[in-house]
């Protein structure tokens, strides 16, 4: 897999950490026990 470096720039809310984890998502870079543990983490907030 070759490594991709990318930058966001923005105000807060603008989605900055939305757009991140739709891009690991759809590439599939994130593995299930990841996810599952980030979904978990959402849940307790």
């Amino acid at each position: 897999m070759d490594i991709l470096r990318f930058i966001t720039a923005g105000s807060v809310d603008d989605g900055k950490s939305t757009l991140i984890g739709r891009l690991l998502y759809d590439s599939k870079s994130i593995l299930i026990d990841q996810l599952e543990a980030i979904e978990k983490q959402s849940k307790n907030k």
